[in-house]
């Protein structure tokens, strides 16, 4: 689980600020604390909600998460830049961003964290957070060809495996963390530490993410879809995947485009593929060599009758599209799974925005699960739906910089209008028209 990020002159963020998970004194809604983690820390949030208006910055506070997680796993959810600080200085006085995260894995505490300067990590480190101190595991500063480390408390055992980390250090590019080199080479040094960014979900707006390849083999995972879609009242009673011939698929793929595949594919008869297109989803397989096609269709009743009509994806709405891509995140949160969403709300209606949160929090009783989302959709703020310490701002100074804050800074009421109280801007991170 995320207990805390922070961020320096990265991207709107040109102070130092944090996103901070450790739940407050706040005694409403229990269910959404996880209590007893492991000491320094005791509380822990399941839930953050960051709100603010449009080019405030709450969406490059998922980015610097995801930042970390590229860096580390060289995997992102979206295209990040290779510049990264903060470009409204004037003077243009510092390139270098600075970019932090304590978290829990395997029961340990860890903070990771590193500088990050047009390509290169001059500096990175990580420390393992104990109840009284923090216990340096590596440091590692990269400088004119130098690269030195200090392994601090790390515990190699035989001394022709220290010899071999730092030769590994030695041989890590300036271009990439010494925590993506351990990966790369599937160490075990530290290896709880770096599959734990592998498990972060995070989903942007154009991220699709629906899961219908393993939705084809996968009767629970079908069923989860269609308990979704039905309680959602999408209109769709059902899932099917269809039989189409390959010139069916050639209408929304070009032929040679489709054969190419056909041909690089290996016709076993345990190998799928999915064929993602504007209007359609198709799922190939081989039988006896021999290519097949099913189409990804929905299932509509209709009305005053016994009879069943199915829909393309194409004919589907885009916030049931945008369902789609979020319904897998329901079963992540049962799988001890961090999910963060940007534009949590996008193309969905405020009340299906709210069961997805009250579902993810209900789903996650039994596990280390979060949720961080960014929000415009103002009914969530809610104390009947949410603690007032999971509630974040982002709005922008004199200067431009994004400041992110929470609503534990306000002295407020529990029977207080959250929702008036912010569009009559007492908490800010509103635009001004």
């Amino acid at each position: 689980m995320i207990i805390r990020v922070s961020m320096r002159n990265f991207l709107s963020f040109n102070e130092e600020t944090e996103l901070s998970m450790v739940a407050s004194k706040v005694r409403s809604h229990p269910d959404q604390v996880y209590h007893n983690i492991v000491e320094p820390v005791n509380k822990v949030l399941k839930l953050a909600l960051i709100f603010g208006p449009n080019a405030s910055g709450k969406s490059n506070v998922i980015k610097a998460i995801d930042f970390i997680r590229a860096s580390v796993t060289g995997r992102a959810g979206t295209m990040l830049p290779i510049t990264t600080y903060f470009k409204l200085q004037a003077p243009l006085s510092n390139t270098e961003s600075k970019l932090e995260i304590d978290f829990k894995s395997n029961d340990e505490l860890y903070r990771y964290g590193f500088l990050y300067d047009s390509g290169k990590y001059p500096e990175e480190w990580l420390y393992q957070i104990t109840p009284s101190s923090f216990k340096l595991l590596f440091h590692r500063k990269v400088a004119a060809g130098s690269r030195t480390i200090d392994w601090g408390k790390t515990d190699f055992g035989p001394e022709e495996d220290r010899e071999f980390y730092d030769f590994v250090n030695k041989a890590t590019p300036d271009n990439r963390p010494l925590l993506n080199e351990l990966r790369q080479r599937a160490l075990p040094l530290y290896k709880s530490v770096y599959e734990w960014f592998d498990k972060l979900v995070i989903i942007y707006p154009n991220t699709r993410r629906g899961d219908y390849l393993h939705m084809y083999t996968s009767m629970d995972l079908q069923e989860l879809y269609r308990e979704n879609l039905i309680s959602c009242d999408t209109g769709i009673s059902d899932i099917s995947f269809v039989d189409v011939e390959q010139k069916d698929v050639e209408r929304s793929i070009p032929e040679p485009v489709l054969r190419d595949m056909i041909a690089n594919t290996p016709p076993l008869d345990n190998s799928l593929t999915l064929i993602h297109t504007p209007g359609s989803r198709y799922i190939m397989g081989f039988k006896d060599k021999m290519p097949f096609f099913k189409m990804m269709t929905f299932v509509h009743d209709i009305p005053n009758s016994n009879d069943r009509v199915l829909f393309d994806f194409l004919e589907e709405s885009d916030g049931t599209i945008r369902l789609l891509d979020l319904i897998p995140l329901l079963g992540d949160v049962q799988n001890d799974r961090i999910v963060i969403i940007d534009e949590l709300d996008r193309s969905l209606h405020p009340m299906l925005t709210k069961h997805i949160i009250e579902t993810c929090v209900k789903n996650s009783m039994h596990t280390e699960s979060q949720l961080i989302a960014t929000s415009h959709d103002v009914n969530l703020l809610d104390p009947d739906l949410i603690r007032r310490d999971a509630i974040w701002f982002v709005k922008k100074n004199r200067n431009m910089g994004s400041v992110l804050y929470s609503l534990e800074e306000f002295k407020t009421r529990n029977d207080k209008d959250l929702r008036n109280a912010y569009l009559e801007g007492l908490y800010g991170a509103i635009p001004y028209i």
